[in-house]
């Protein structure tokens, strides 16, 4: 993966060393074809739809798996087995199920698979984020009149994104 870009600059239509010159005709030719610029829109559109699904769903998730709620650790195994589970079989699981569901084939569903093999990876790493946090910070920002979603955007998700060791600076102002 690392010399394909050098590859894609490649003169020559081989992929083949040495290199016999540089170029970027292969991204004027591109750029040209509409099909290629169609295809390019659909994978942005899929790839920023699924990542913000994803770590939206993992943030929620990883919240209430830190919790140690009853039967978690059931949905924590069910929510990683793709994680085990090779992504061309989970592909082809998944594209059997939407056939055999007869769901039209589009953006959408290819979003819907996406989410479901990017899912577990957000949850293992948010969950990461979410052990040891103390949830007496929550419970004081609600007390102090917080509603529970600015608790969370003030307090949860800003701890949960600073740098391991950064002060909790900010959460002095709510706190207070």
């Amino acid at each position: 993966m690392l010399l394909l870009p050098l590859f894609s600059l490649n003169d020559s239509v081989f992929i083949a060393f040495p290199l016999s010159g540089f170029t970027t005709k292969w991204y004027a030719a591109m750029a040209g074809d509409e099909e290629m610029r169609a295809a390019l829109g659909n994978t942005l559109k899929v790839g920023a739809a699924a990542s913000l699904i994803s770590t939206i769903l993992g943030l929620l998730s990883a919240k209430v798996l830190a919790r140690r709620i009853p039967g978690g650790a059931f949905f924590a195994g069910f929510a990683s087995l793709p994680l085990f589970i090779p992504d061309i079989v989970l592909g082809i699981a998944l594209l059997m199920l939407v056939t055999t569901l007869d769901i039209p084939l589009s953006l959408t569903s290819v979003v819907i698979g996406h989410v479901a093999i990017c899912l577990p990876f957000a949850i293992a790493v948010l969950v990461s984020r979410f052990e040891g946090f103390d949830l007496s910070l929550e419970e004081a920002s609600r007390d102090l009149g917080e509603t529970g979603w600015m608790t969370f955007w003030r307090v949860t998700f800003r701890s949960c994104c600073r740098h391991r060791g950064e002060p909790l600076a900010h959460l002095h102002r709510v706190v207070r």
